[in-house]
């Protein structure tokens, strides 16, 4: 049987969370305060709280601890912020599309995607410019993304669309006319 070991409140509305390869970290993105938590997951506790924006609407959070980042997508601001998951402190923002919502990280090739609901699109932020490279047109309505494990593709689902879109992570371009998945 699981119990629950401490409830840890970590602000108005957590959305996204992202643990660390250690597993004593968690980063939780708060829409309702627009704020990222750093929590203890050792002591259960929270270790600091970095302010976004209130009105971000932050939503999700892609951790790259390799690279020094911790992202989290900020659907009210068309953003993602940047920051550094040791000092918690912000290190950038990036314009993207209308309505970020999820990301997916591919360290070995300093690319961040984002999947931007609104604007039917896909960002591919380069961190180490802290610049979206290229945007991509999607299907209606794109609501999760993910990279494989090898870092080579990514994959994009769509809330309205019974088709899974795949893009090659390195030259960025769609493999394809989509996979079929849904009814």
């Amino acid at each position: 049987f699981h119990t629950v070991i401490k409830n840890v409140l970590v602000g108005a509305g957590p959305r996204g969370i992202a643990v660390s390869r250690s597993r004593q970290n968690l980063f939780a993105a708060n829409s309702g305060d627009g704020s990222l938590v750093k929590v203890d997951l050792v002591r259960n506790s929270i270790m600091s709280r970095a302010p976004i924006s209130l009105g971000a609407e932050s939503w999700d959070v892609a951790l790259a601890e390799e690279l020094g980042i911790v992202a989290v997508s900020n659907r009210g601001l068309g953003a993602v912020s940047l920051f550094d998951p040791v000092t918690m402190r912000a290190t950038g923002q990036v314009r993207v599309g209308r309505t970020p919502t999820r990301m997916a990280v591919a360290p070995r090739l300093r690319r961040l995607f984002v999947v931007n609901e609104s604007s039917e699109e896909l960002s591919v932020i380069d961190l180490s410019s802290q610049r979206v490279v290229v945007s991509i047109a999607l299907e209606a309505r794109p609501v999760d993304v993910a990279v494989d494990r090898t870092q080579l593709r990514v994959a994009i689902a769509h809330g309205i669309s019974p088709n899974l879109v795949v893009v090659n992570a390195a030259s960025l371009q769609i493999e394809g006319s989509g996979i079929r998945v849904g009814a």
